[in-house]
């Protein structure tokens, strides 16, 4: 039986599509939680799998979890039409953030560990200032473990936990791509912390970028990061960094070549010139300091 002070002072919000070998996993890791969520609203955005289904049986036994279909939205499910944050929001309609002092996108292809969102709870308690937090991912690759790269500053997309204050101040999340560093962006001009932690490592089960092509996916990072406004040294430094992740090499030229295809076209960036100029300046200082400490972990 849930105790109440077992559940904790949060919420989270998945759009999931066709992730019936996955959702499983993710539901699991859930209700398994040392401090569970008061609601979690899971949209199904035109599944044609049985990711539904499955669904259906754990809101059976979990009345906390709550499942709301979405129409099908055919091939455009992703981040490039706005469909995963619009999809968000049609749950998220359902969660009264004023009770609540945090919100969590979560996706459906993660498996957290037992204490995952107790950890998370307990740094921000202890913080007032961290607006957005996370842990890291990795996933498994030719059996081994390889980590996501996830700089200390940035936070997961996939998993990052807003305290209420500061998703409200933010204007909440944008249907574009680079939404999860667009907010970071934002959090941290209005003086807010956004920390990931790389002891709360989280198993990824379909690498980021991977979905379909991760070909096309690479080259979608490079795009993004244009999209941005992601300093000309500072991406060249990123690719080359990429060349040693899988796909090795290649991976990393493909970043470059979506980014220099969207600078020669002159696709239109989602940052205002602020942002673009705040961000630009980070970056420069963390290329710095990444050229003085090799081997730490950028911050």
């Amino acid at each position: 039986m849930l105790r109440d002070n077992n559940v904790g002072n949060y919420a989270i919000v998945s759009p999931v599509r066709n992730e019936q070998e996955n959702i499983g996993l993710t539901l699991d890791s859930v209700v398994s939680q040392t401090v569970l969520p008061r609601q979690w609203i899971i949209v199904d955005d035109g599944s044609t799998d049985q990711t539904a289904t499955i669904v259906s049986e754990y809101a059976r036994t979990f009345p906390w979890i709550r499942l709301v279909h979405r129409k099908d939205h055919g091939k455009t499910f992703g981040v490039a039409q706005g469909q995963v944050i619009k999809a968000f929001y049609e749950g998220f309609r359902y969660v009264n953030l004023n009770a609540l002092g945090f919100v969590c996108k979560l996706d459906g292809d993660l498996v957290l560990g037992p204490d995952y969102f107790e950890q998370l709870l307990n740094r921000a308690a202890n913080d007032a200032k961290l607006g957005i937090i996370s842990g890291v991912t990795y996933y498994m690759y030719g059996g081994r473990r390889i980590l996501e790269s996830t700089p200390g500053h940035h936070t997961l997309g996939a998993a990052s936990l807003y305290r209420t204050a500061c998703f409200q101040e933010i204007g909440g999340l944008v249907t574009s791509l680079g939404w999860d560093t667009l907010d970071g962006i934002r959090a941290q001009m209005r003086g807010w912390k956004t920390r990931s932690y790389p002891e709360l490592q989280i198993l990824h089960l379909r690498p980021m970028s991977s979905s379909g092509d991760w070909d096309k996916g690479r080259i979608s990072n490079g795009r993004t990061d244009y999209l941005l406004g992601y300093h000309p040294l500072f991406e060249l430094a990123r690719c080359i960094f990429r060349m040693f992740h899988p796909p090795y090499f290649k991976g990393g030229l493909l970043m470059l070549f979506g980014y220099i295809r969207a600078a020669m076209r002159g696709d239109e960036q989602v940052v205002t010139a602020e942002e673009r100029r705040f961000l630009q300046r980070q970056q420069l200082r963390r290329l710095i300091w990444k050229l003085e400490n090799p081997f730490g972990r950028m911050l």
